[in-house]
């Protein structure tokens, strides 16, 4: 149980560090 919460949490960073990720180049495009 505790296992399934650190996984979700994990891949959440994931999912927010891949957004930031493409945010980035994004703007680096728009430059």
């Amino acid at each position: 149980s505790h296992f399934g919460v650190s996984n979700i949490r994990f891949s959440f960073t994931m999912d927010f560090e891949l957004i930031s990720m493409m945010n980035f180049c994004s703007l680096c495009r728009m430059f």
